[in-house]
């Protein structure tokens, strides 16, 4: 065993333009780009980035996670065209595999922060989810180490208190983020998450929920799905031709 003592690391101070209300906004979505690198380099290059106020993840940009490296590389090294922009971030199931997945709240997060929460942008009031792991807590792979079903519970009770906020009711666009699709969710799906989906179910007035996780793109109206918001599906594992 060997150690080196070191001091303390400070990076320089960064700061950001806000979207204020009022204003028209734009902004880029990347989906499970599952550490493709040079995928991810491709897909920048088509991007207007001067145009954009802000970026949305909407997860596994990860496979497995072993190291703060892979987090530096795949998720705070995505080109942004040289600039400074806010970013929302909703986790997929990937990014909570492997020996270091639980490290990387630590790397993402302020102390006691959830995966789960909201923010407004501009007249934007974003609900991000975190839609957990798409098999059964028991699954044999998770070798008895997960328990999503209480965290959902916990993020359900939270997710009430949103809909039944003064921020929520008087919001002027409300948008969802969350890695697997409301429609992917159902008791044979994702069981844990009944409880957080059966409340989003319930909610009309959300204008969008955006999400990822099937690698199939595409732009879902509500009567085509029967859910009462539109639905979108980013997909990053390939160059789409339009």
């Amino acid at each position: 065993i060997d150690f080196a003592r070191g001091g303390q690391a400070e990076s320089e101070t960064l700061k950001l333009s806000l979207p204020q209300p009022g204003a028209a906004l734009s902004w880029v979505a990347f989906s499970d780009l599952h550490e493709q690198t040079s995928l991810v380099r491709q897909l920048a290059g088509h991007i207007p980035w001067q145009n954009l106020d802000f970026v949305v993840y909407l997860g596994d940009l990860l496979n497995s996670t072993t190291n703060a490296g892979q987090v530096a590389q795949s998720i705070l090294g995505i080109p942004n065209g040289g600039r400074l922009l806010p970013h929302l971030y909703a986790r997929g199931n990937h990014e909570p595999r492997g020996p270091a997945g639980r490290s990387a709240s630590d790397w993402l997060m302020p102390p006691g922060a959830e995966w789960y929460f909201t923010t407004q942008l501009g007249d934007i009031f974003f609900i991000v989810l975190n839609s957990g792991e798409d098999d059964l807590d028991n699954h044999s792979k998770y070798a008895g180490l997960v328990n999503f079903a209480a965290y959902h519970q916990q993020q359900a009770a939270w997710l009430a208190e949103v809909f039944a906020s003064a921020e929520y009711r008087r919001a002027r666009v409300r948008i969802v983020l969350m890695h697997i699709p409301p429609f992917n969710a159902s008791p044979e799906y994702a069981p844990e998450f009944q409880p957080v989906l059966d409340l989003l179910l319930r909610q009309g007035d959300i204008d969008l929920v955006m999400s990822g996780h099937t690698h199939e793109p595409g732009i879902f109206l509500r009567a085509e799905t029967g859910l009462p918001f539109p639905v979108t599906v980013e997909a990053g594992t390939e160059i789409q031709q339009a």
